[in-house]
């Protein structure tokens, strides 16, 4: 029997619309100038259960271009906060970098543990799984209910990808801590939980792990794995488990460690072989949506 790796938790839905609804206000980010040339947009991309009813689920677009020309490939940004905090104006700054390189970015909100979430389906029984682990039933719902939101906000970027000029074949998952943990699961995990895993081409983990047991399959998306290892939030050693998998299985992956970084591993000011990381990160993500990320990397900086 699989084993669920989510105790790390303890220490910090609805179909997408067919056509998107713009929110109202404009939300966190919205007429802000993307690096893409276009000011991003806000819009509700899924409606997910609460205790006291159903909470409007909205990301912010940054558009990788002015106009469209061929669709682009996709870049969907998870945040953190520990399933506790956070928005998605985490995401900005990386959303405006990946724009900025062409891609459209899109960075999203999801439950948390104070909106009492109520995950729909089979998430019900992934929250059950987290709770059998050890977890209390309301912290286990909203890592559910994140797992849920991640895989409808993939179905909005699928559902409206000719009218937001996205290519619905070239979408990669960048998670950071909570969100990390978020895209890991959502990429690797869900067909272990009887959900079918959404269609991507590659994953970033940002100081994530939280993978159960056996869960990277030969053949499975490479993944570029990002962690300090003085991290003492989501520890060293459960990205060393990811990597683990990886190799067991031949996976393509990257592994760029930090030695003297705790949880706060910085794309934009730390550097992998004198370059940012944030390049790095982007590069590796073109070469998913290609197809082009061979063998296994690994650095310590």
């Amino acid at each position: 029997m699989l084993k669920f790796g989510l105790a790390v938790v303890a220490s910090f839905c609805v179909a997408g619309c067919l056509s998107p609804q713009r929110a109202m206000g404009g939300g966190g980010n919205g007429g802000s100038s993307s690096g893409g040339g276009a000011s991003a947009q806000t819009f509700v991309y899924a409606q997910g259960a609460m205790q006291r009813g159903p909470l409007d689920l909205e990301l912010d677009f940054y558009p990788g271009g002015t106009s469209c020309v061929a669709p682009r490939p996709v870049m969907v940004f998870v945040h953190g906060g520990g399933f506790k905090g956070g928005d998605r104006s985490r995401g900005k700054k990386t959303s405006e970098a990946f724009a900025a390189e062409g891609f459209n970015a899109f960075s999203i909100d999801y439950r948390l543990l104070s909106d009492r979430p109520q995950p729909s389906g089979p998430y019900r029984s992934v929250a059950s799984m987290i709770a059998q682990s050890g977890e209390d039933q309301g912290m286990s719902n909203a890592v559910a209910a994140a797992f849920e939101d991640t895989v409808s906000a993939l179905r909005f970027v699928r559902s409206n990808a000719s009218n937001l000029c996205s290519d619905p074949n070239k979408v990669v998952l960048y998670g950071r801590s909570a969100g990390a943990i978020t895209v890991l699961n959502v990429a690797y995990a869900l067909d272990d939980l009887g959900i079918k895993r959404p269609k991507i081409r590659g994953v970033l983990s940002n100081a994530g792990g939280g993978l159960m047991d056996g869960t990277v399959e030969q053949g499975d998306v490479p993944v570029m794995l990002m962690h300090g290892q003085k991290d003492d939030v989501v520890p060293y050693a459960d990205a060393e488990a990811v990597w683990a998998q990886t190799q067991a299985t031949g996976t393509a992956a990257h592994f760029h460690s930090f030695t003297n970084r705790d949880h706060g591993i910085n794309a934009f000011s730390l550097r992998v072989g004198g370059k940012p990381l944030i390049d790095v990160a982007i590069d590796f993500a073109k070469d998913a949506v290609n197809g082009q990320v061979f063998g296994s990397i690994r650095t310590t900086n």
